[in-house]
């Protein structure tokens, strides 16, 4: 019985299935590789894992900028991409084909892993929210698992450590050094009022006051400015 040949468009449709929608698409005529940018030739299949195995590179690209903080509009740059061609020998899409076909999978991929990571394991979580500088209400959300053979992190704020010390009066508290000398300053400060007064108001005078620090500097010019007290 002879072999019936498959349409071209249900070859593309496999195509797409086999790599994945996340790297080539198809209007059932051409292939088209997100990762490129570009049509690809489908009859050659080398020409197709090529293309595959470029989309991994970029993949690891988007969530190297992602992790490093450094915004993805930088490839625009013409010498960061120059470089970054040069020497990996890779094409380097625009920023939007990779926000368009990169962002979401590297989302997913962090969600599935930390899943993994807290799976079956009792977790903490804390929510703070803030505003971003565009004036938008942003929810950061932290988590992470609780484990008995190991100590937290420690916490670096005063209230924090206060709080604990009455809720938890059992355990070991121990006081951050630089929070014991500012607790040990306060309690100066207490001692000489009249001299918390005039470091006070000398700070006042001075503070984001350019035009009395100059007028100072007019009037006593071989006087050095008073330094900056730290309350």
């Amino acid at each position: 019985m002879a072999k019936v040949k498959s349409k071209p468009s249900e070859k593309l449709i496999d195509l797409v299935k086999e790599y994945g929608s996340d790297i080539l698409s198809t209007d059932n005529t051409v292939l088209f590789c997100k990762a490129c940018g570009k049509t690809i030739n489908h009859k050659k299949n080398t020409f197709v894992a090529d293309s595959s195995s470029k989309s991994q590179f970029l993949t690891d690209l988007c969530m190297a900028f992602i992790d490093a903080g450094i915004p993805l509009w930088k490839l625009e740059n013409k010498s960061l991409r120059g470089f970054l061609e040069k020497y990996t020998k890779q094409h380097i899409p625009s920023e939007s084909s990779l926000r368009k076909n990169y962002i979401d999978n590297n989302f997913n991929n962090v969600m599935d892993r930390i899943r993994r990571k807290v799976a079956y394991n009792k977790t903490w979580v804390s929510i703070d929210e803030m505003i971003d500088p565009v004036r938008r209400f942003v929810a950061n959300v932290v988590i992470g698992t609780l484990e008995a053979d190991q100590l937290s992190k420690e916490s670096e704020k005063a209230y924090d450590m206060k709080m604990s010390f009455f809720l938890f009066p059992n355990m070991l508290h121990l006081t951050c050094l630089a929070h014991g000398l500012h607790r040990i300053a306060e309690h100066v400060r207490c001692l000489y009022p009249d001299v918390d007064r005039l470091i006070s108001n000398v700070k006042k005078l001075f503070l984001k006051a350019p035009s009395r620090v100059q007028l100072f500097k007019a009037m006593a010019p071989e006087i050095p400015l008073p330094p900056q007290p730290y309350l």
